[in-house]
């Protein structure tokens, strides 16, 4: 399971921060972390506030095109967005908002989302045994893959069109294997060090870590 045992006999106070707190993984980038953001099937976009950890309710998407698949962050990792590391992962059966589990990186999808590199790697459960033969993106059904993308490339286009932004699009870029994945994980995870190397174990309205800013 999510390597949680290593934390230690410590009670958390509710200001236990997850996105910041938890491990990448136990077997990082075989095996890591994700906090679930948006189960499969839901038109609620949820998403984390980092500064706290808190889930809120981003919107309700534009279109009834629910999610194919899994959506959620890697703890302890930053990106050239300014957030979290996205991961999706694929599953027997929805999960829910906060749910943590323990992921098998597969594979990447190279984004674009406005002008602005959004990559999200592909990864399948550790703990279901349904997934436990695939091993790459090659394993992977060239139709569920193109279902995945075809959703990311949509979720937006009437959200563009009513707030008079059809000037913007998303762009799927390519799909790239496991090792690319674990690339791009490790580099966001030197980026997260490198953003938060100064933040204090526990913030407050007075905190100055960067974390707070």
């Amino acid at each position: 399971m999510s390597d949680i045992n290593h934390l230690g006999d410590k009670l958390y106070p509710i200001k236990f921060n997850p996105l910041l707190k938890l491990p990448v993984g136990d077997k990082v980038p075989e095996e890591i972390n994700m906090l679930v953001e948006t189960p499969m099937g839901s038109i609620n976009k949820y998403e984390f506030h980092t500064q706290t950890g808190l889930i809120k309710l981003d919107r309700v998407l534009y279109e009834k095109l629910p999610y194919p698949i899994e959506y959620g962050a890697i703890p302890q990792t930053w990106d050239e967005d300014e957030d979290l590391l996205d991961v999706m992962c694929l599953v027997t059966y929805p999960t829910f908002p906060y749910c943590l589990l323990s992921v098998r990186p597969i594979g990447v999808m190279l984004f674009n989302d406005t002008g602005e590199k959004d990559d999200k790697i592909l990864a399948v459960p550790v703990d279901d045994i349904r997934f436990k033969h695939i091993k790459s993106i090659d394993d992977i059904p060239e139709h569920q893959k193109d279902e995945i993308g075809f959703f990311f490339e949509r979720y937006k286009d009437l959200q563009f069109k009513y707030k008079g932004q059809t000037d913007k699009e998303v762009k799927l870029e390519a799909w790239e294997g496991k090792e690319k994945s674990f690339e791009i994980i490790e580099e966001a995870q030197k980026l997260f060090k490198e953003r938060f190397e100064d933040m204090d174990d526990l913030c407050c309205e007075d905190c100055d870590c960067k974390c707070c800013k």
